[in-house]
């Protein structure tokens, strides 16, 4: 198991705050999860069938509430800044194309290129203290981290979304 996975509050439930950074670990019971990151109360994600930027994190939760969609909502300790984050998506399409995952903005934007999955990412910034408390929403009961999974998954499972979209 991670060790950042040990930051779970079981007992404090998540509150928003405007001016802490977040990442967001949608579907975190499911493999491949999908992640997105937010600043600034804006919500920036990366997916096969468009990009989210600028969107209201109110929505987003109620989006994740309305649909009990399991999530992760990792706190950073990390500073980026909206400008930062929003040059950053501006670079890419509407939508995920050849080697594009989620994950690779948000890898961007850490200045990380030896991640391919979200496990490895999390252990990356884990051990450079850049995780502060980790939130759940919607998990179920029985819960313990990310399901292991392979960036040959992810491709896999991006190249099944595009082909539903193109029929």
């Amino acid at each position: 198991m991670s060790e950042w996975i040990d930051l779970l509050s079981k007992e404090k439930s998540f509150e928003m705050c405007d001016h802490k950074n977040y990442l967001w670990v949608m579907h975190a019971d499911k493999i491949p999860p999908h992640i997105g990151i937010s600043v600034n109360n804006c919500y920036f994600s990366l997916k096969v069938n468009g990009k989210d930027v600028k969107y209201a994190i109110s929505k987003l939760l109620d989006v994740l509430n309305s649909k009990l969609i399991p999530c992760l909502v990792i706190e950073l300790t990390t500073e980026l800044t909206l400008d930062n984050i929003n040059k950053v998506y501006s670079h890419y399409s509407n939508k995920i194309i050849k080697n594009q995952t989620c994950l690779t903005p948000i890898l961007e934007l850490f200045k990380q290129n030896n991640s391919f999955i979200i496990h490895e990412l999390l252990a990356d910034l884990y051990s450079k203290d850049c995780l502060k408390a980790v939130f759940g929403l919607n998990l179920p009961e029985n819960f313990v981290s990310i399901p292991t999974y392979n960036k040959t998954i992810v491709d896999q499972h991006i190249f099944e979304l595009q082909d539903v979209k193109r029929r």
